[in-house]
């Protein structure tokens, strides 16, 4: 009885971790349990089953819907995130993350000019409700359908290609159509899982590669229309008979689908999402939230299983494309009743401006969800921007980056020899330092040494060595050999990697070699990284974690980690905000 208790709570410790975390290892997850990886690994299926978690590849993730609690004081706010410059004078974000790496800059830490973020389709840190469908729920759904079709048009047999994604919810997609098809055909024959990431491009010559390895695969199944479409062009291009082979997707996100759906060759059958229905219950809930109102954890979006005879109940096609049937959608479908709601007075204004962060701005999806916000947001008599999000995400990375640089300049005394390394944050930082007098800089970048050959006070030393020219530095013998009689105050280190098992990496041999040599060296190892470095692992080791002294990175980085390394005998300093324009230093 005592070990059903410990196992239970187990489950329940792994399952709030997971879900407060993104993703665990085993390894992860064996420790801090202190129970063994097999253990663990016994303990992810049982979760997975019971549709609690997610099994990945080497661990667990958070189903869509999974409650977001955190444990780190740094991220008790779940309400809210850092203004940066990331908002652009938003008053309220509605975001999808596409990378989780990037989830800390659009979250934050901490900071006084705070707004609200509503997710769409992938939950994540500091979100106050994330829309959109049952992705799981809907996968089982639509393996089933395949499962009977393969029964009654491939005498039940199913080789499949599964076109998928790494994010949450675009796993959960391809699991639940697996298990879907599982259940009503008992086994696959076979299942090649490949990730195309989303590009049409790399869908179509994945596709195509798989088919002619594989002539038996008669089932493609892909997580959105833009991996169905690449996938339907192969088999075009291929001259596959429609008959010996079906493609199905989640999505129906805009005309090209609906078009080869209505044709219905390869292309017949798909999970509807309704991109209309979920751009306008992303605003609502975007307003609520503005407005301080309590919202659900999850708010579900209707989806529907459509085929060539069902397309017209949903969308009617008129001369600028399909466009969708309201009255049929509201009448047929569960639409979250949210909008009733929408008030606004001077208790609960309403937000002058709704940021919108586009991860894929070319995929129909997010065109047609973007159109049904602009005209809905004009109804409610409030303005919406859109924001690029690879272009604000550059933006704010480099905005830490600065950060980082004059955080480390403080560590910079007078008299002292210091080597800095080259890359992005050293360039900001011996931008900061040029004014400084009575130090010694060494370095084998050529970038640093350009800025400061103007200053008479500081004394500038070259490795030499042979020149990289992809990255202007200088490598190789001559510059090793050079560091061998050197001894330095302080080395500010910038690397590819890093992680607690791995320790330091990089790309490049001749770079790793150079970056030893600093190491050995400096009497103080400076590591320079901000928290997308973390947790990374390059091609080659440069040296255990342990030979770095101090950290200077930015809050991105988790408590967690950040008391990891710390335990690890390593300073961890983390960098103060400053909100900067594009050309300050």
């Amino acid at each position: 009885m005592e070990f059903l208790v410990k196992a239970t709570k187990r489950l329940a410790k792994i399952e709030k971790y997971i879900a407060a975390n993104g993703f665990a290892s085993v390894k992860e997850l064996s420790s801090l349990c202190d129970v063994s990886e097999m253990t663990i690994r016994r303990d992810l299926d049982k979760l997975a089953n019971e549709n609690r978690i997610i099994r990945t590849y080497g661990g667990g993730a958070p189903t869509p819907a999974a409650s977001v609690e955190f444990s780190d004081e740094s991220q008790l706010s779940t309400t809210s995130a850092d203004r940066s410059a990331f908002t652009c004078g938003a008053d309220v974000l509605i975001t999808t993350s596409f990378d989780p790496k990037y989830d800390p800059i659009i979250s934050g830490n901490g900071g006084q000019a705070k707004f609200p973020i509503v997710s769409e389709s992938v939950p994540h840190r500091n979100c106050v409700t994330c829309v959109g469908i049952d992705n799981y729920a809907a996968g089982v759904a639509l393996g089933t359908w395949a499962g009977e079709y393969a029964i009654n048009n491939f005498a039940g047999k199913a080789n499949v290609l599964n076109l998928t994604y790494s994010l949450p919810n675009t796993e959960a997609r391809s699991k639940g159509f697996l298990t879907g098809l599982v259940e009503k055909l008992e086994e696959l024959d076979t299942v090649t899982s490949l990730n195309p990431q989303s590009r049409f491009d790399l869908a179509y010559q994945l596709t195509r590669d798989a088919l002619e390895v594989n002539d038996a695969i008669n089932i493609i199944f892909a997580i959105n229309d833009t991996s169905a479409s690449g996938a339907i062009q192969a088999c075009i291009d291929l001259q596959i008979d429609p008959e010996k082979i079906v493609v199905i997707s989640f999505g129906l996100e805009g005309d090209t689908i609906k078009n080869e759906l209505k044709d219905g060759h390869y292309y017949k059958v798909t999970l509807a999402m309704f991109p209309e229905i979920v751009g306008r219950v992303c605003i609502d809930a975007a307003i609520l939230a503005y407005q301080g109102f309590d919202l659900p954890e999850s708010i579900v979006t209707p989806y529907a299983l459509l085929t060539k005879d069902t397309l017209t109940d949903f969308y009617i096609p008129t001369e600028t494309g399909w466009e969708i049937l309201w009255k049929n959608a509201q009448e047929r479908l569960e639409i979250p009743r949210i909008q009733g709601k929408i008030t606004s007075t001077t208790e609960s204004p309403m937000p002058d401006c709704i940021g919108i962060l586009v991860p894929f701005s070319d995929h129909e999806w997010y065109q047609n969800m973007l159109s049904a916000m602009h005209e809905y947001a004009s109804t409610l008599k409030t303005k919406i921007e859109i924001l690029d999000a690879e272009k604000n995400l550059t933006d704010e990375l480099e905005s830490r980056r600065r950060d980082i640089a004059r955080r480390a300049v403080q560590e910079i005394q007078s008299g002292d020899t210091i080597f800095v390394d080259g890359g992005i944050v050293t360039q900001y930082l011996v931008e900061l330092i040029h004014a400084k007098k009575e130090i010694t800089v060494i370095s084998n970048s050529l970038p640093v040494l350009d800025v400061l050959e103007d200053n008479p006070e500081i004394t500038l030393v070259s490795t030499g060595g042979i020149l990289r020219r992809n990255n202007k530095s200088l490598v190789g013998p001559i510059a090793e050999s050079s560091l061998k009689d050197m001894r330095v105050d302080k080395l500010f280190l910038t690397v590819s990697g890093a992680s607690l098992d791995f320790g330091l990496s990089h790309t490049n041999m001749s770079e790793v070699t150079i970056k030893q040599a600093m190491i050995n060296s400096a009497r103080e190892v400076i590591l320079l990284a901000d928290h997308t470095k973390f947790e990374q692992e390059s091609l080659i080791q440069i040296s255990p974690i342990r030979a770095v002294n101090k950290l200077i990175t930015d809050s991105g980085l988790s408590a967690k980690l950040r008391l990891a390394l710390n335990s690890a005998g390593i300073e961890v300093l983390l960098s103060e905000r400053k909100e900067t324009s594009p050309d300050t230093p």
